[in-house]
């Protein structure tokens, strides 16, 4: 796209109409903007209403209206189209020959001109051509332009891609760089998230590059993923180190036109060359450039690496001047698995005010290595890294899965546990497959998936009609503020320290329970009985079909706080694995505490409250039910008779009298008959 009217091509597209259109919308956005600034304030809405009916063209116009000066956007207006997009048509076949330098192959195309692969017919190398997109007339500018490509050429760094020669060919101009095997770092990040210690070594890697160039006082101007080279080891380099700086000096001097005073006005400067997403707010705003942009740029790159995305998406000039002094520029707002140290570095290098970023980028690194200490970078085979990764992810998969049946089958022990301690049902009538187990621990388990399902999705739901209600640039500001004042509560409390926050949710958690022991103490009393057998039936009442309102109730209750003690055990565990210095146990025992609790009281009496029917029988008059059977014994349950109220009898007593019907045994006696007999 061509960066407000065409001063300078940042990222030249591949398909040559959409450049043209580009370039013309901005013709007819500096056409209004010029005649809007030469009206009263108060008369450029109604002009604007009249005279603009692209709603996506009076957006932009808008927001450069709110975001700016007068004297600015009379200069941005003033700006003439410097390259027409046919002039940037140059394409250089494979064979053909710059001084000694014979090409190969076409590599891409940046944002300042076409790089070719070629080789050096002296040295016997390969090297990188690149072609700038300009075209210099005048003698003295083109010195000025080989003058600052040479300066970068001076770079000596491990992570500096070398400018090794400068040449002049057919009215252009050619840089010849080291040519750096490997793929873009922009490449990497569209195929997979970088893992945190890796995005902390590239950063090291990157801020030691920009320390030494700053050193030597080359400015890069157009840091981004594009311009940065992942080689095979893994290592980096930046590319196109001082090749932004040159292109402002030849277009400073040789585009504006008088009047204009070249790079700055009275007040305030034009805008610089670079690519907008990554360019920092006095770049977007033409403001003086110094090596504090560069910083900002690597805080772009930064945040992309670690929340998955730019800080913004918009890679208009117009909409990301408008956007930067709405939204607070943490990765850990997008991703919250980035710890809070990362996030406070990635902040302070995004600060809008130069002065609020790291001053240096020395301090910038220095502030990345102390991040290293604590999330070491583990390299990797090269050679055996991916069949590594595949297995690796093939057995985490099983241990998933096996631990999950495990977690399962246990769960269905504890229940029926449970159900044979209240039951009574002792050996030999407790006896049951190893599928009974986890047939129970499954049925149990299906509550917790669905609300843990239900309660994602309105969490989605939440989300995106929170991402809508942004767009209202009000409630935007409103939600950020909210956002700003929830993370300084947090802070304020100590909920960074995995300690102090499991310590809340422990305390949290034992007052819950607290509570709901106390609202559904019947219902608790009735399914910890450990033995039905001696107990009243009195206590029994709120497991009887017809009494079952608070026993749903209260498992409902139950795994709502399952949910919640489940999630504060995982943000737990999230914060401490963010902390290094702090990864003992006692933070995870004690977010364990209440979520054990709330499994303890809502999922040990599943099988009580939902298995609890058994065959009717009559034994001696008796309405009774055969809870188990064993080769010589049946075990009967008569709740009408006198403590203890479960008998072991022979299997072949002619007293006991099966009748083929299934019923809960708390049901209670049957109603009478008019003749006094059960119905």
């Amino acid at each position: 796209m061509y960066m407000n009217g065409g001063m300078t091509a940042t990222a030249m597209p591949a398909n040559k109409d959409s450049t043209t259109t580009d370039a013309d919308a901005w013709r007819r956005a500096k056409a209004i903007l010029a005649e809007v600034l030469e009206l009263p304030v108060a008369e450029r809405s109604a002009y604007l209403d009249t005279h603009c009916p692209d709603p996506e063209l009076r957006r932009e116009v808008d927001a450069l209206l709110q975001q700016s000066d007068d004297n600015f956007l009379r200069s941005v207006a003033a700006v003439p189209d410097l390259i027409a997009p046919q002039e940037a048509d140059v394409d250089l076949p494979p064979g053909a020959r710059i001084d000694r330098y014979v090409i190969l192959d076409r590599l891409g195309e940046g944002g300042m001109g076409k790089v070719y692969l070629a080789t050096d017919t002296d040295l016997h190398r390969k090297v990188a051509v690149k072609c700038l997109t300009a075209r210099e007339s005048e003698k003295a500018l083109r010195r000025k332009l080989l003058d600052e490509a040479r300066t970068a050429g001076r770079l000596n760094h491990p992570h500096i891609a070398t400018v090794y020669d400068v040449v002049e060919h057919d009215a252009r101009t050619y840089l010849v760089m080291e040519y750096v095997e490997g793929d873009s770092l922009a490449n990497e990040l569209r195929r997979e998230r970088m893992s945190l210690p890796r995005t902390l070594a590239i950063g090291r890697e990157l801020a030691s590059a920009l320390s030494a160039a700053h050193g030597k006082g080359v400015v890069h101007r157009d840091l981004k993923p594009a311009n940065i080279q992942v080689m095979r080891s893994g290592s980096v380099k930046v590319l196109d180190f001082g090749i932004a700086q040159a292109m402002s000096l030849l277009t400073s001097e040789s585009a504006w036109p008088s009047g204009v005073g070249g790079i700055e006005t009275k007040t305030r400067a034009v805008p610089q060359p670079g690519t907008p997403a990554y360019m920092s707010p006095e770049q977007l705003h033409g403001g003086r450039v110094d090596h504090r942009s560069d910083i900002y740029s690597l805080g772009v790159v930064l945040y992309e690496m670690t929340a998955g995305h730019r800080p913004f998406a918009s890679t208009d000039p117009l909409e990301l001047i408008a956007l930067l002094s709405r939204r607070l520029l943490r990765p850990d707002q997008d991703n919250p698995d980035v710890p809070p140290e990362v996030a406070d570095v990635i902040a302070k290098a995004l600060a809008v005010d130069p002065n609020e970023r790291y001053q240096t980028a020395a301090e910038l690194e220095k502030a990345l290595i102390d991040l290293g200490a604590l999330y070491p970078l583990v390299a990797p085979d090269s050679v055996t890294r991916a069949p590594r990764r595949l297995r690796s992810k093939a057995l985490r998969a099983a241990g998933t899965v096996a631990t999950a049946v495990a977690l399962v089958w246990f769960l269905g022990y504890l229940e029926t546990y449970w159900f044979n301690e209240t039951l009574g049902r002792t050996a030999p009538f407790d006896r049951e497959s190893l599928s009974v187990w986890l047939t129970f621990g499954r049925k149990s388990i299906v509550p917790l998936i669905v609300y843990a399902a239900l309660i994602l999705l309105a969490v989605w739901a939440g989300k995106f009609g929170l991402s809508a209600l942004r767009l209202s640039r009000r409630v935007d500001e409103l939600l950020t503020s909210g956002e700003k004042r929830s993370r300084d509560l947090s802070t304020r409390l100590g909920f960074n320290d995995p300690l102090r926050f499991a310590q809340a949710c422990a305390a949290f958690g034992i007052v819950a329970l607290g509570i709901v022991s106390w609202r559904y103490r019947t219902v608790i009393d009735a399914i910890m009985t450990r033995s039905i057998s001696t107990m009243p039936l009195e206590r029994m009442l709120p497991l009887r079909p017809g009494h079952r309102e608070a026993t749903a109730n209260f498992r409902v209750v139950m795994t709502a706080l399952m949910m919640a003690f489940g999630f504060a055990f995982y943000r737990v565990a999230q914060i401490r694995a963010r902390h290094p210095s702090r990864r003992g146990g006692g933070a995870l025992l004690l977010a364990a505490l209440p979520l054990v609790g709330a499994i303890f009281m809502g999922v040990l009496p599943y099988r009580v409250i939902y298995d609890s029917a058994f065959e009717r029988v009559d034994y001696a008059g008796e309405r009774c039910y055969l809870l188990g059977e064993s080769p010589i014994e049946s075990l009967v349950h008569c709740p009408e008779l006198s403590p203890p109220r479960n008998r072991r009898v022979p299997r072949d007593d002619p007293k006991v009298k099966r009748s083929g019907i299934t019923e809960n045994i708390f049901s209670g006696p049957p109603p009478l008959t008019e003749e006094g007999h059960d119905k």
